[in-house]
């Protein structure tokens, strides 16, 4: 049986968000599909700082990258980030980084 891709998931968890908040941000699925590319993106970058230094260029990209997904991200009270090894999630902003809370995006 094939499992769900990411942005599957976390279109269903954005929109499970978007329902319970007063001031709907709304397209949730335009940025499930967003945000799980831009962390792909990360984790290469990501993966590649581990073999080599990373340039300047690549270190802004990955700044960037991370700022974008966190600003699309915020209105649903979540951020992107790595919490135990390479692979991206999308977390609550408080700070809760336990399995539960945490939903893989790449």
């Amino acid at each position: 049986m094939k499992h769900p891709s990411h942005e599957c998931l976390l279109t269903a968890e954005l929109c499970r968000i978007d329902h319970t908040l007063p001031n709907s941000p709304g397209c949730a699925p335009v940025v499930a599909t967003r945000v799980c590319a831009m962390a792909r993106s990360y984790r290469r970058l990501n993966e590649t700082s581990c073999n080599r230094a990373l340039t300047p260029t690549e270190e802004r990209k990955m700044q960037s990258i991370q700022e974008r997904a966190d600003a699309l991200l915020l209105p649903y009270g979540l951020r992107m980030g790595h919490p135990g090894g390479l692979y991206m999630c999308a977390l609550p902003i408080d700070g809760a980084v336990s399995s539960p809370y945490a939903m893989v995006l790449a």
